[in-house]
Parts: C-alpha cells; sequence; structure tokens
C-alpha cells in the first residue's frame, strides 16, 4: 500500500514540475520603455500626446510633465507618437531591455490665404437705448403688400 501511494506521488510531482516548466518557458519578460516627448523648436513638452503601438490596440499619453511610460512583452514594436498640430513620428525597435525614447516632434505649418475679420462697433448695443428696433429701408415697405385692418371697440 505505501508503495502505490510512494509512485501516485512521484507521478504527481513529475506532473507539477512538467506543467510548471511549461508555464516558465512560455512566459516572456515585460519590458518598460519611457520617455519625453518635446516641441523640436522650443524644447517645451507636450501634455498629452499620444504614443500607440503600430498594429496593436496599446497605448499611452504623456503627464502634466510630457513624460509618458508603457509596458510591453519582448519583441519588436514601432511606436508612434501624434499630437494635434503636429507631425507624427515613428520609431522602430527590437525590445530586449528596459528603453528610454525621447520623442522630439515637428508643428506642422499651415499656410492659407488671407483672412478679413471684420465687426460692428462693438458697443453700439450699450449706447443706443433702443432695444428691439428693426430698420426696414423705404423701398422694402413700397413693395409689401397693403393690409386693412379695421379696428372695432
Amino acid at each position: 500500500m505505501t508503495r502505490i501511494k510512494s509512485v501516485t506521488m512521484k507521478f504527481y510531482l513529475i506532473i507539477f514540475l512538467f506543467v510548471l516548466g511549461c508555464t516558465q518557458a512560455s512566459a516572456q519578460k515585460k519590458y518598460t520603455i519611457s520617455g519625453y516627448i518635446k516641441d523640436s523648436l522650443n524644447g517645451e513638452t507636450l501634455i498629452g500626446a499620444a504614443i500607440t503601438v503600430q498594429g496593436q490596440a496599446k497605448g499611452i499619453s504623456s503627464n502634466l510633465y510630457g513624460f509618458y511610460s508603457i509596458t510591453l512583452d519582448e519583441g519588436d514594436y514601432t511606436l508612434i507618437c501624434s499630437f494635434i498640430g503636429y507631425r507624427y513620428k515613428a520609431v522602430s525597435l527590437r525590445l530586449t531591455a528596459d528603453t528610454r525614447i525621447n520623442f522630439e516632434v515637428l508643428p506642422k505649418i499651415y499656410l492659407s490665404e488671407e483672412v478679413v475679420v471684420s465687426a460692428k462697433k462693438r458697443d453700439a448695443n450699450v449706447k443706443n437705448a433702443q432695444m428691439g428696433k428693426f430698420t426696414l429701408p423705404m423701398d422694402q415697405i413700397k413693395s409689401l403688400p397693403a393690409f386693412w385692418v379695421k379696428w372695432t371697440f
């Protein structure tokens, strides 16, 4: 009876070690990519800039100091840095250790035609006490159909 228990215990121990070895072999190492995102012209940090991993649904945005940090499994990745009003920047890397990547992005330059802004005098409604006044030119008044209203009291 003890021999059967001993064989059974050895069998369970072998299966346990086999399962433990399989899980250890399949577990990938995780590494962290971090850095700052800055404007390349003036060096200002960009708050809320996006770092996305191409081909995956993973990403992060920079904090109040322009700092970002993302943890990924070991492997090959392409990181894309984007921010509104700036050109995006892509960096390819093989992740085998903790890595620091600082992004310096260029602003987009938009060229457009001349823009003219005009307005009425700002304080006209304050100086005039004629609230609800509607100006109608005499030509329009003459072109309106005539209405005859009989008032009865």
